[in-house]
């Protein structure tokens, strides 16, 4: 075969060859041997290490993928190969995910987790999903490379071993609530993010700060400088005596190094990060300074001034939208009595005390930051109890919140902060600094030792079983000497930086906070956990704000050692009873349904056929979720494509010689109403609700666009009502009801789409006059008039119309739209009930509408979801008999609308592929439509606690008894269902979840829906989030 074209006969092969006389191509060796690099190894991938004894001439690579971990080998021998090919520790070619730690070992006792721009490893959240009934999450990291590894248990029944350690946890004892972990945003620790690549500085802070990282939630900012900055300096130096620091200003470290990596850091946590400041020294203007060892201490005569700078600082960083939490007077003050080689300003416990209570918290409180939490001593435990003393005077226990502690000599008793919480247990305690320091032959840096990640782990166990409220490490990242430090005072960290590789390596000690920051969150509480024999384990544990229990356990021994966790909670105990009471009964129930506007059938349309029936179906049809109500608008409303009324272009037309449907009646409504009729299983009710009459008819206001029907066109109006209920009975639609406004009180105000305004005498005025003797005279007086058709807080002012007796006959009820529900009280609708309980209250129009911030169309949101059911069980608790969605189909940006005011809806369609979405609010309201037919009965629910599970009752006419509830809290609940007649039914309710009972004939039926939200909460109850890290 001649290979071809090359214009100077220069013929190579090629992976692929053509045949054209053939019309064929033929894949060559060379296309299967490349492919077994571009295939599998995708740009981003790093090249790793590939080790072997003896490699048997095999030729060979390996790569680490954003995804998975690949090996390519190539064999150019003439006899097989048998390989064994290890990852870790398993003897078997495995893939690895995009979490694990990808280890290196530098034979300190264990191994680091290297992360660089492309790959870092991080721990998914735990899942309500992972903690149903009896299941326990285990997290352990351990000396062989393991790092938070999970795997999951479930509490069995067993009989305690004398030989084994059992602890029982006890939520009845409990301790001091948690106020976080963190690290500080040292010089340093800004040098060093800031000397790896940007991906590298997003991977780093995310480790720390993100949902998939272990979540640090508090920062310490030193005041100036400190060692771990590459030069001294404090603010103000170069002006002594500028005693009004007029040259005060913050420095390049402020503005590159500690505000920046503030600010990335609390856009990636998921909840707010604390930040307490810390000074390391004043100006040496304002010291006193021993010329021999360097110590120093404030000049009294400068007092004033320090606190005064103190507060400047706040200012300085509120200017750049900082707020701290928090506040320690000095970092520790006792070093700086004896020496000073690095940033450091002495005090004794009495020059503090005259200093907080004279100077610092007055101006605290005169600069507006009396509110941050202020901490004294920031040093040793061993100095505790001379602070303590000082909470005596009055004016300081006024000012101090708590007590900042150090960790270097905590081989001193912890028996030291329990005594300072017995004494003055409204002080909080919190470690506030922790590093490993080096000997003086040892590196500062030893990459991958176990120890120190024991010795973090073992101390923060330690005290928070002495009361600590949470723990803050000292510099978040350190380069390969344990710097920069101008002093040279060089430490270990729990992140190394290797600027010149662009990677980081994350230590044994940043995965021993890791057991607490990422399970602890601010909020948890310190419960009981008894043991008689602990067996050395050490042991800690916590319930969460979302109440998960979690353990934390540490074996610093050699060996395995084998522990049992016992949980005395029963279901039972916490189980929620709601008893059915069928002898109380409510109202009777219309409906549910949604609005046939132009916009639902434009995104009909704009599918194909079969998708377009699909989504009719999911509404109507016995499969569906049942909708038996369509609201009609009355010509165009703002979901149009355009403004329109019938006969707009014919001015007096008063005979309505003019009047016709329009294009959107023949083509978008009647064909959805008529095909949602053949569908449904039972009639649907129809009712009507105009938006706005002819522009002709009315008087606009030439500013705001508000509108009023002319008096002169109120029999014309009328007749135009009729002539479209004429129309549509010409097409074979009836209609069951009508309102006769939408939104009356809108249209009065402003008429930036359409509207049109009436005052409730000018509507009694129409309708007795008017609208009721044309509709009696046209044969529609049997219909449902509803008047109102607004929000529930407009429903006193139209309820007054019923006291005329003219009106009342021909009006049935009172429409109501939800969007003030969340800022009014639903009792409304039950004072309504009670004055007029012949007249029935129906919810005629309800959306989503975007907060500030928002985009209309949030797919997926299940919080607009859980404020569908909280309306509708709401309403309905208070005589509301049926409740009418808005749109019931949208696009994606939540239109089509004329006037660009967009909103959500239950089903989105994507017309582009030919599909739609069902969000969470159209199962919301499939809990209700599929199962609570019309005819239906309001019954008695009651209960002596509902916990907030928010809750429903109906009989209906097949004589099915339908319960529905709604747990919106962050935790799992047990339910109850008693039914004298049928016995009982125990359920669980996931945290944020709605759902279900039928109770039919004399037994329980199964028959549930549920929808459930895909970020629904960790753990609940009786479940248990277990970390047992570190174990050798």
């Amino acid at each position: 075969m001649k290979v071809a074209p090359n214009w100077f006969n220069n013929m190579v092969d090629s992976p692929i060859i053509v045949n054209a006389r053939a019309d064929d191509f033929y894949k060559q060796p060379m296309l299967y041997a490349l492919t077994h690099v571009p295939k599998f190894v995708p740009p981003g991938s790093v090249r790793v290490d590939l080790d072997s004894d003896d490699d048997y001439r095999i030729e060979h690579v390996a790569f680490l993928t954003p995804d998975v971990s690949v090996v390519v080998i190539l064999n150019r021998t003439t006899m097989g190969i048998l390989l064994l090919i290890t990852l870790g520790s398993c003897f078997a070619l495995v893939s690895i995910s995009a979490q694990d730690c990808v280890p290196r070992d530098y034979g300190k006792g264990s191994i680091v987790c290297v992360c660089n721009a492309t790959y870092c490893d991080y721990v998914e959240p735990t899942t309500t999903e992972q903690l149903t009934g009896n299941v326990v999450r285990h997290y352990v990291s351990a000396k062989d490379g393991r790092r938070l590894e999970p795997m999951t248990m479930e509490f069995e029944n067993v009989v305690e071993q004398e030989d084994i350690a059992t602890f029982h946890v006890s939520r009845d004892v409990t301790y001091q609530e948690i106020i976080g972990f963190g690290g500080a945003d040292t010089d340093a620790t800004g040098i060093n993010l800031l000397a790896l690549s940007e991906d590298s500085q997003d991977n780093l802070l995310s480790a720390y700060f993100s949902d998939k990282g272990i979540r640090y939630t508090t920062i310490r900012v030193p005041v100036g400088g400190s060692d771990f900055s590459d030069h001294y300096y404090a603010y103000d130096d170069d002006h002594p005596n500028d005693v009004n620091l007029e040259y005060f200003n913050l420095t390049k470290e402020d503005y590159v190094y500690k505000i920046p990596l503030i600010k990335r850091a609390q856009e990636l946590s998921p909840v707010p990060v604390k930040l307490f400041s810390s000074p390391w020294s004043a100006p040496d203007w304002m010291k006193t300074i021993d010329t021999t060892t360097k110590a120093s201490s404030l000049k009294k005569e400068y007092y004033g001034v320090y606190a005064n700078y103190y507060v400047r600082f706040l200012d300085e960083y509120a200017a750049e939208n900082l707020e701290f939490w928090g506040l320690t007077t000095q970092n520790e003050p006792g070093h700086g009595l004896t020496y000073g080689s690095w940033n450091s300003m002495g005090w004794y416990p009495e020059q503090l005390l005259d200093w907080v209570v004279g100077y610092l918290g007055p101006a605290l409180e005169a600069g507006g930051y009396s509110h941050l939490k202020l901490m004294i001593n920031d040093d040793q435990r061993i100095n505790v109890p001379d602070f303590v003393k000082i909470y005596e005077n009055t004016s300081l226990n006024h000012y101090a919140s708590g007590m900042a502690v150090h960790w270097y000599f905590d081989s001193a008793s912890a028996d030291i902060l329990t005594q300072a919480h017995d004494d003055y247990p409204d002080k909080f305690i919190l470690y506030t600094e922790a590093c490993i320091t080096r000997g003086s032959t040892e590196p500062a840096v030893t990459l991958g030792s176990w120890e120190n990640g024991e010795k973090y782990l073992s101390d923060v166990l330690e005290v928070t079983n002495h009361w600590v409220t949470g723990w803050t490490d000292w510099n978040m990242a350190l380069d390969l000497e344990g710097g920069p430090n101008w002093a040279n005072n060089t430490v270990d960290a729990p992140i190394i930086v290797n600027a010149t590789a662009d990677e980081f390596y994350k230590q044994p000690m940043f995965y021993a906070l890791a057991h607490v920051t990422k399970f602890v969150p601010p909020g948890s509480v310190r419960i009981g956990l008894e043991t008689d024999n602990d067996n050395g384990i050490e042991n800690v544990a916590f319930v969460t704000p979302d109440n998960v229990t979690v353990i934390i356990l540490l074996n610093r021994e050699d060996t395995v050692l084998q522990a049992v966790i016992s949980d005395p909670v029963k279901v039972e105990e916490d189980t929620i009873t709601f008893s059915v009471n069928r002898d109380i009964t409510y109202q009777d129930v219309y409906g549910f349904g949604g609005a046939d506007t132009d916009a639902t059938g434009v995104n009909k349309r704009s599918l194909s056929e079969d998708a377009g029936d699909k989504l009719i179906r999911a509404y109507f049809s016995p499969e569906g979720i049942g909708y038996t109500i369509i609201r009609v608008p009355v010509g165009g409303s703002d979901f149009s494509t355009h403004f329109y009324t019938y006969d707009d272009d014919h001015k007096d037309d008063m005979d309505l010689k003019f009047f016709n449907l329009t294009e959107e009646d023949y083509t978008l409504k009647i064909p959805l109403i008529k095909r949602a009729q053949e569908l449904s299983p039972i009639p649907i009710r129809l009712f009507s609700s105009p938006w706005s009459a002819p522009d002709w008819m009315k008087d606009i206001n030439d500013t705001t666009k508000a509108s009023r029907l002319d008096e002169q066109y109120y029999e014309v109006y009328a007749n135009y009502y009729v002539s479209f209920l004429d129309a549509y009975a010409e097409q074979n639609v009836e209609f069951w009801g009508l309102t006769p406004q939408n939104e009356p009180d809108h249209g009065l105000e402003y008429g930036f789409f359409n509207s049109m305004g009436w005052y409730p005498s000018e509507m009694l005025e129409w309708i007795v006059g008017y609208l009721g003797p044309a509709l009696d005279a046209a044969g529609y007086g049997d219909l449902k008039m509803m008047i109102n058709d607004h929000q529930r807080t407009m429903i006193a002012k139209w309820a007054e119309l019923y006291k005329n007796e003219s009106l009342s006959k021909f009006v049935s009820g009172m429409a109501v739209h939800w969007y003030t529900d969340q800022d009014s009280d639903p009792k409304i609708l039950t004072q309504f009930h009670d004055e007029y309980p012949e007249k029935f209250l129906l919810y005629t129009e309800a959306c989503v509408m975007p907060a500030a911030g928002e985009t209309s169309v949030i797919l997926g949101s299940w919080e607009r979801g859980e404020r569908y059911m909280t309306d509708i069980i709401e309403d309905m608790n208070n005589w509301v008999t049926g409740w009418t969605d808005w749109n019931m189909a949208l696009d994606l940006e939540g239109g089509p609308n004329w006037v660009s005011n967009y909103v959500d809806a239950p089903i989105i369609v994507n017309a582009t592929a030919d599909e739609f979405y069902k969000q969470p609010m159209f199962y919301a309201l499939a809990h209700f439509s599929k199962f609570v037919p019309p005819g239906s009965v309001h019954i008695g629910l009651d209960t002596d606690d509902d916990t907030g599970i928010e809750n429903i009752a109906f009989l209906t006419p097949d004589n099915v008894t339908v319960v529905i509830l709604q747990n919106r809290n962050s935790t799992e609940e047990v339910v109850s269902i008693v039914d004298k007649a049928r016995g009982h039914v125990v359920i669980n309710v996931p945290a944020r979840t709605c759902a279900h009972r039928h109770l039919c004939g004399y037994e329980a039926a199964g028959r549930t829906a549920q929808a459930q939200a895909l970020n629904a909460s960790m753990g609940a109850g009786h479940d248990i989030l277990t970390s047992l890290p570190l174990s050798k």
